[in-house]
């Protein structure tokens, strides 16, 4: 007999979760993307150039 890997693995991964409100994020001032890793994207390009 086969096994059904997709069936074997579902319980794992098909889970519900509970989504951020983005809006009300930004509202507090949660930023999307971080500004440390935007910082260093900069200064990468900067040192390449």
């Amino acid at each position: 007999m086969k096994n059904n890997f997709v069936a074997k693995h579902a319980k794992k991964f098909n889970k519900s979760i509970v989504f951020k409100d983005k809006k009300k994020a930004l509202k507090r001032g949660e930023s999307k993307y971080s500004k440390k890793a935007i910082r260093n994207n900069i200064e990468s390009y900067q040192i390449a150039a």
